[in-house]
């Protein structure tokens, strides 16, 4: 993996070299079309193919300027998909590494997401208890898991309907 990431990184470098170098040559073009565009007056009387490079020079200064802007914002975009993809990582690293924790502790090594046996067994208990339900050891014994047997506490009997 971080021989790939290696890779990638590299390659951004290499674009973002090739990207200054082609920015440079691109200001240094808008300069000398500017001070030429700054320099020439469009006439009435000049004639119309003069007329027409005049436009032309100024048409290529508005794309040279209109792909700097471009190639800025496409660097600022693509920066911020690095960090962005860099991010994902990050988190879904600190992700893997809390779910590992998180399964390899056991009831028995203070795991705070451990579930309380007793206190759900308490609970269950209280609400069959509040639902009038009763449940003999017959039933919990035919289920396989005796409260005796697995340290639950045992339910607590309540008074059927025909006891009130």
């Amino acid at each position: 993996m971080s021989e790939r990431v290696n890779t990638i990184d590299a390659a951004f470098a290499a674009f973002e070299d090739a990207a200054q170098r082609t920015g440079c040559i691109r200001l240094e073009l808008i300069e000398s079309l500017r001070s030429t565009c700054n320099s020439m007056k469009v006439a009435t009387n000049d004639p119309a193919r003069l007329i027409e490079v005049k436009m032309a020079m100024i048409n290529t200064l508005s794309g040279l300027l209109k792909d700097y802007d471009n190639a800025a914002l496409q660097n600022v975009k693509l920066r911020l998909s690095q960090e962005e993809n860099n991010n994902k990582a990050e988190l879904s690293v600190s992700i893997a590494e809390l779910l590992k924790q998180v399964t390899s502790m056991n009831p028995g090594n203070g795991n705070p997401y451990a579930p309380d046996l007793k206190k759900s067994g308490d609970e269950l208990n209280k609400k069959f208890t509040e639902a009038n339900i009763d449940i003999s050891d017959d039933e919990v014994s035919a289920c396989g898991n005796h409260p005796k047997e697995s340290g639950l506490p045992e339910p607590a009997k309540s008074t059927g309907p025909d006891e009130l």
